[in-house]
């Protein structure tokens, strides 16, 4: 039995009311696991077991969907869910399970990141000074190498980020990583829209481009890192900026 049905077996007996419905283990297509229970206290409730990334110190996550005062309701809410599982959509918007998770790494990933990381990782490093505290990103490509947004070497003006020269370079994991990190996270989609080698394929398609037209609301680093993954830009900091709200992500100790 797999850590994912251990899991999946241990969410259904912690269940309030009664379960009537269970899936059973349902595969997408990009080979993640999920599960849909309906329970029934007052009214139905309709759940997601997500199947988490193998490194996760838990197999899976459980996200509620909805609550319903028919059974049949609910059952149309899981059918459309199992639907939305395996059609493509360009805009993971229109799905119901659009915020990230987050694995935590160790502070040595800075001297061993090939320890900690695969290939297609989209990798985030929260920075902190007396004046700011942001967070950069990139896709980890392997090899102590990494794809992001920066200025070629020969274009720090005075040691300033020249916007004019800034364009998605490959550079070393130690350049990215710079002199110190407050913290360290995998940024992982609970709906995988894509496997980690198409991840790195996008990545490495626009090495090179965008020269130029980086914005910090627009067109920042996290857009960058966030369209590799899921084929559209998503930036968490400019939506807490303009929706006022936190961006909240669970987190994850490393299995």
């Amino acid at each position: 039995m797999s850590a994912f049905d251990q899991k999946l077996n241990e969410i259904i007996k912690e269940q309030w009311g009664s379960v009537v419905f269970q899936s059973g283990v349902l595969c997408s297509p990009f080979d993640q696991k999920y599960a849909l229970i309906i329970n029934m206290v007052v009214w139905y409730a309709v759940r997601l077991v997500l199947e988490l990334d193998e490194r996760c110190d838990t197999a899976a996550e459980v996200i509620k969907l909805g609550e319903f005062f028919t059974e049949s309701g609910a059952i149309e809410k899981k059918d459309e869910i199992i639907k939305q599982f395996h059609l493509f959509k360009d805009n993971d918007k229109e799905f119901p399970v659009i915020s990230p998770y987050y694995l935590t790494v160790p502070d040595n990933v800075r001297y061993n990141p090939d320890t900690y990381l695969k290939p297609g990782d989209f990798v985030m490093i929260k920075r902190e000074n007396p004046y700011i505290s942001y967070n950069h990103a990139g896709i980890y490509s392997g090899n102590a190498e990494i794809i992001h947004i920066s200025v070629p070497d020969d274009c720090h003006g005075n040691g300033k980020f020249n916007k004019e020269e800034a364009r998605i370079m490959k550079t070393s994991w130690s350049t990215f990583y710079g002199d110190k990190a407050a913290e360290i996270n995998i940024v992982l989609r609970f709906y995988k829209r894509r496997t980690n080698e198409e991840v790195l394929q996008v990545a490495e398609s626009l090495i090179g481009a965008r020269k130029g037209t980086y914005h910090f609301l627009r067109e920042n680093c996290q857009h960058f890192a966030g369209y590799c993954q899921t084929g559209y830009d998503f930036s968490p900091e400019v939506f807490e900026m303009f929706e006022n709200t936190p961006w909240i992500a669970y987190k994850y100790k490393l299995n």
